[in-house]
């Protein structure tokens, strides 16, 4: 797990134009807390600092979900909700072509390396 942790924190800092370093600086920690993440867990409330800073869930930073967005900021956005009430009254076959249909239109934003489930197909 503190192997998903480093790489998540290494990803957040590049996609922020920041480094490990200036990350420990600007949370108060030492240059070498980070770093170290890779052999031992780091603590909750370092976890918690570390998504705050980034404005992601603890969840993301310690790879149990993709989904950066915090789930309080989902439930927030009524579009988000909207969907989430279609989906759930579509049939199977609906919800497929529902994500085939984003699929194609937002070919760019969707993971390249996730291939659909079997029972999307």
């Amino acid at each position: 797990m503190s192997s998903d942790i480093i790489s998540r924190v290494k990803f957040l800092c590049q996609k922020h134009g920041t480094t490990v370093n200036e990350l420990a600086r600007n949370l108060g920690l030492s240059s070498n807390t980070i770093p170290q993440w890779d052999k031992s867990s780091p603590s909750v409330d370092k976890i918690k600092l570390v998504a705050n800073h980034f404005n992601v869930s603890v969840d993301y930073i310690l790879g149990l979900t993709e989904i950066a967005t915090k789930p309080d900021d989902l439930y927030e956005d009524q579009e988000i909700l909207t969907l989430q009430r279609l989906r759930s009254n579509m049939s199977s076959r609906n919800r497929n072509k529902m994500m085939d249909l984003l699929r194609l239109t937002f070919e760019e934003d969707f993971p390249k390396d996730r291939p659909k489930k079997e029972e999307d197909r």
